[in-house]
C-alpha cells in the first residue's frame, strides 16, 4: 500500500507541476505553447513498419528509444523490448548491468548480438558492453531472420541484428543538458554541444555523461561509475564528397549480482534479494563471496569514419574504416579466494562499397575486412588469490599463482560481396552473395608454475615455458552466404514478401581451454586430448526463411510474419559424466519455426489528444533434431526438447496518449514459461511486467528551445520474477544461473535544449 501511495503521489506531483507550469506560462509573453508541434508522425510510433523493406525489418524511432532506454540511455537491448520474438533480459531496471542477454526467435545471443553502428561491427563483441550514449543515436534498424548483406558484417548474424544510426552534428548551433535521478541512488548527467554549420562547411558535436547507481540487491555499484565522452564531425568536401568521424571514450566500473540456483529461483519470496556478503568476517569460506571480490572494470576507445564520394554516371564510392580497443579486468570470487582475469582485445577493419546502375538493375560491390587482436573470450590470463584467516573486517590475501596464460594471433575476416535489386512492375527482386573467408587464430598456452604476481605484459619477461598439450593451430573457414527476397506491392501501403538468407556464428568457444586446463587430469584419464576437444568445434550456420505481409494505413497497420530456420553445427555445452565437467561441442542440429504479429492503431479520438496503440505477439518453437553424443560417447537424449530459456509465447502491449505536450505511456510485457535445462524439467514460471512512462514538453521557453520533464515507473506492480537466465542453448549440468528481475523502480529527469 505504501508503494502505491508513493506512485500516486509522484504521478500527481508530475502532472500538477506540468499543469501549473503551463498555466503560469500563459501569463508570460516569452512562452509560446503553440510551438509544440509534431513535425513527423513517426515520433509517436512505437515501431515504424517499413513496407518497402525486402526482409523482416523495423525501425525504432528516436522518441521510442528515449522511452525504452529510460533515464539511463544505454543498454541497447532494451530498445527491442516491445518487438515480437525478442526476449530481453537484464539484471537491473536501468539496463546498465553487464551480462544482459537477448534471445531472438529463441536463439541465444548473450552479449554478442550483432549490434553494429552505421553498419560497422564495433559494438557487438565482448568488452565493456554498451559504450554508447543513446542521446547520440537517431534511430535503430532491427532485422529478424535474413539480413541485407551490407548490414550483416560481424562475428555473428545468426537470426538478425541491429544497426544504430548516429545523430550526427546538427546544422544549427545548440546545446542539450540532461539531469536524471532514480531509485537506488541512480544519478546521471549528460551534456551535448553542437557547433552548427561553420563557415568551412564543418559541423562538430561533443558530449559527456557520468552515471552511477547502487545495486538493487546487495552492496556495490551497478555501475559504481560510468564515464562517457563522444564526438562527431561532418565535413563537406566540395559538392560531391563528405567526410564524417565519430569517436567514443568509455570507462565503466561495476559490481556483479550473485546468481541463484534453480532451487533458490523457485522460492523468490525467500531468496529474491540474496546477494554477495556485505562485510568481511575473516573466514575465507565465507569471504570468498564478499561483494568486492566479484566486479569488473573496463575502458573502451572507438572510432569510425564515413567517406562518401559521388562519381560520374550517378555512382557512389563509400569507405568506412573503424577501430575499437578494450582494456579491462574482472574479479570472480570462489575457491576460498578470488580470480583475476585480464582482457585487452582490439578490433579494426573497413568496408568499401561502390554503388552503380546498369538499368534496370541497381548494383553494389564491396569488401569487408576485419582483424581481431587478443579477441575475447576466454581471457588472456587468470591469476588466483587465496584469502587467509584473519580478524573480522580485515583482508589478508596471498598470491596463489597463475591459473592460465596465453597469447593469441589475429582473427581475420575477409568478405567480398555483391548485391543487386530490380523492379518489374510492382515486384522488387533483391539478391546478394558474400564470400566469407575467416582465419581462426593460433593460440599458445604457457606453463604457469613459479611465475610471479606481475602484469600480463611483464610476465613474459620471466620466459614462461610453452605448454605443448595446449597448442591451438590456425584454422581457415570458407563459405558462401547467398540471400534473396521478393517483395510485391499491392499498392504503396500494402506489400508481401518472401526472404531467404544464411547466418553464421563464429562462437567465442568460451571456456573450452579453461575447462580443459582446470580438469586436465580428468580429461586425460578419460582418453580425451585438448586437440580432440578443440578440433571438433565448427562455425554454426543457419538458413532463415521468412514470409511476411505489411500494411500501413493512417489509422491501422499490421505486419504478420511466419518463419522457418535450420540450425547446423549448433554449439552446445555438454556435461560429460565420464569426465565430470561440461564442455563445448558443435555436433548438434536444431529447427526453429514460429509466427510473429505487430499491430499499430491510431484511432480517431472523441476527445482532444492523440492515441497510439501497439501490440506484438509471437509463437516460437526451437527444438533439437536428434539426441547428442558427447566426447566419451555417452548419449544425451534431447530430441524434440525446447531449447532452454526459450518461451513459446510472448506478448507486448503499449499505449501512448498525448495532448498539448503531455504524454503517458503504459507498457505491458508477457513472457511465457520456459526451462533452465534441455530436459525441460526445471520450469521457470511465466510472468508479466507493467511499466509506466510519462513526459511533458514545454516547447520554447525564453532562451530554451524546449524543456522536457520525464517520469518512469518500472515494474509498477512490483512483480517478483526470474528476469535473466544465464545458460547456453544446451546444458545438463547445474551450471545454469538465475537472476531475479528488478523490483519497482522510479526514475525521472529534466532535459533542456538551448
Amino acid at each position: 500500500m505504501k508503494r502505491v501511495l508513493v506512485c500516486i503521489a509522484a504521478v500527481t506531483v508530475f502532472l500538477f507541476s506540468g499543469i501549473a507550469y503551463s498555466e503560469d506560462s500563459k501569463q508570460k509573453p516569452n512562452v509560446n505553447l503553440d510551438e509544440i508541434v509534431v513535425k513527423d508522425k513517426r515520433v509517436r510510433d512505437f515501431v515504424e513498419i517499413d513496407v518497402k523493406a525486402p526482409t523482416t525489418q523495423e525501425i525504432i524511432p528516436k522518441e521510442m528509444i528515449n522511452t525504452l532506454l529510460n533515464e539511463a540511455q544505454t543498454g541497447s537491448y532494451k530498445a527491442l523490448e516491445m518487438l515480437p520474438s525478442t526476449n530481453v533480459q537484464t539484471g537491473d531496471a536501468y539496463g546498465l548491468a553487464l551480462g544482459k542477454t537477448l534471445r531472438l526467435r529463441g536463439a541465444f545471443q548473450g552479449d554478442e548480438f550483432l549490434r553494429n553502428i552505421e553498419g560497422l561491427p564495433v559494438s557487438s563483441h565482448g568488452g565493456g558492453g554498451d559504450f554508447i550514449d543513446f542521446e547520440n543515436i537517431e534511430s535503430i534498424n532491427v532485422y529478424r531472420g535474413a539480413m541485407p548483406v551490407v548490414r550483416s558484417f560481424g562475428v555473428r548474424n545468426m537470426t538478425g541484428g541491429m544497426d544504430l544510426l548516429i545523430l550526427w552534428p546538427k546544422d544549427k548551433m545548440g546545446a542539450t543538458l540532461k539531469q536524471s535521478v532514480g531509485s537506488y541512488n541512480f544519478t546521471r548527467t549528460y551534456a551535448r554541444v553542437d557547433t552548427g554549420n561553420l563557415p568551412t562547411n564543418t559541423k562538430i558535436f561533443g558530449s559527456f555523461s557520468t552515471t552511477s547507481a547502487d545495486k538493487w540487491r546487495g552492496k556495490g555499484g551497478q555501475p559504481e561509475n560510468r564515464y562517457n565522452f563522444e564526438m562527431g564531425l561532418s565535413q563537406k568536401l566540395g559538392e560531391n564528397a563528405k567526410f564524417e568521424i565519430f569517436g567514443v571514450y568509455h570507462e565503466l566500473n561495476q559490481h556483479d549480482f550473485r546468481a541463484l540456483t534453480y532451487e533458490q529461483a523457485s522460492r523468490l519470496s525467500v531468496w529474491g534479494k540474496y546477494d554477495y556478503t556485505r562485510t568481511l568476517t575473516g573466514n575465507p569460506a565465507v569471504d570468498q563471496h564478499y561483494y568486492d571480490f566479484t566486479r569488473q572494470s573496463y575502458k573502451d576507445t572507438m572510432f569510425l569514419a564515413n567517406i562518401e564520394a559521388k562519381l560520374p554516371g550517378n555512382s557512389k564510392l563509400t569507405i568506412k574504416p573503424y577501430y575499437w580497443q578494450n582494456v579491462g579486468y574482472r574479479y570472480i570470487g570462489g575457491g576460498n579466494g578470488y580470480r583475476w582475469l585480464a582482457t585487452q582485445p582490439q578490433q579494426y577493419g573497413f568496408t568499401g562499397q561502390y554503388d552503380f546502375s546498369i538499368k534496370p538493375v541497381n548494383l553494389s560491390v564491396g569488401y569487408w575486412y576485419q582483424a581481431m587482436v587478443d579477441g575475447l573470450p576466454p581471457p588472456l590470463a587468470q591469476k588466483r588469490y587465496t584469502l587467509n584467516p584473519t580478524t573480522a573486517g580485515n583482508r589478508s590475501v596471498t598470491f596463489a599463482g597463475w591459473s592460465s596464460l596465453r597469447k593469441v594471433d589475429n582473427r581475420n575476416y575477409h568478405a567480398p560481396y555483391i548485391a543487386a535489386d530490380t523492379t518489374w512492375g510492382k515486384t522488387t527482386f533483391t539478391g546478394s552473395l558474400k564470400y566469407t573467408y575467416q582465419q581462426d587464430p593460433s593460440q599458445t598456452f604457457y606453463k604457469t608454475a613459479g611465475l610471479p604476481d606481475v602484469s600480463y605484459d611483464r610476465v613474459f619477461d620471466y620466459n614462461p615455458a610453452v605448454d605443448p598439450e595446449m597448442k591451438i593451430r590456425r584454422r581457415v573457414w570458407r563459405f558462401w552466404e547467398p540471400s534473396f527476397s521478393i517483395n510485391h506491392a499491392f499498392d504503396k501501403n500494402m506489400t508481401a514478401y518472401f526472404a531467404y538468407g544464411t547466418g553464421y556464428q563464429f562462437n567465442s568457444w568460451n571456456g573450452q581451454a579453461t575447462v580443459y586446463s582446470n580438469n586436465k587430469a580428468k580429461f586425460q584419464a578419460a582418453g580425451i586430448s585438448f586437440d580432440q576437444l578443440w578440433n571438433q568445434l565448427k562455425p554454426e550456420r543457419l538458413d532463415n526463411f521468412d514470409l511476411g505481409f505489411r500494411y500501413k494505413g493512417k489509422i491501422f497497420s499490421i505486419a504478420p510474419t511466419i518463419y522457418y530456420s535450420l540450425d547446423k553445427n549448433k554449439v552446445v555445452t555438454v556435461y560429460d559424466a565420464a569426465v565430470g565437467a561440461p564442455y563445448l561441442q558443435s555436433g548438434a542440429d536444431a529447427t526453429s519455426y514460429g509466427a510473429e504479429l505487430e499491430v499499430t492503431i491510431q484511432p480517431p479520438m472523441p476527445v482532444p489528444g492523440d492515441l497510439m496503440i501497439y501490440l506484438s505477439g509471437s509463437y516460437n518453437s526451437y527444438e533439437f533434431d536428434d539426441n547428442i553424443r558427447n566426447a566419451s560417447n555417452n548419449t544425451v537424449r534431447c530430441k524434440g526438447k525446447q531449447i532452454p530459456d526459450t518461451p513459446k509465447y510472448m506478448g507486448k502491449l503499449g499505449v501512448t496518449y498525448s495532448y498539448k505536450g503531455f504524454s503517458i505511456t503504459p507498457m505491458l510485457r508477457y513472457l511465457g514459461e520456459r526451462y533452465g535445462d534441455v530436459e525441460n524439467e526445471k520450469k521457470i514460471d511465466a510472468y508479466e511486467v507493467l511499466d509506466l512512462h510519462m513526459s511533458y514538453n514545454t516547447g520554447k521557453v525564453s532562451m530554451f528551445e524546449d524543456i522536457k520533464f520525464t517520469l518512469s515507473l518500472i515494474n509498477l506492480l512490483d512483480k517478483q520474477y526470474i528476469g535473466l537466465v544465464n545458460t547456453s542453448d544446451f546444458t545438463l549440468s547445474n551450471s545454469t544461473s538465475y537472476y531475479p528481475g528488478a523490483p519497482f523502480t522510479m526514475m525521472g529527469g529534466v532535459t533542456m535544449k538551448f
